[in-house]
């Protein structure tokens, strides 16, 4: 079984990664265009 906190872990790194990438690749490809 996976514990909790393994989850929740990995969860949160979806979630930073997810924003990361919204917020970033947009921006940069607004600065190149």
């Amino acid at each position: 079984m996976i514990p909790e906190e393994v989850v929740d872990i990995s969860r949160l790194q979806f979630a930073v990664v997810a924003l990361y990438h919204f917020i970033f690749v947009p921006l940069t490809l607004g600065m190149t265009f």
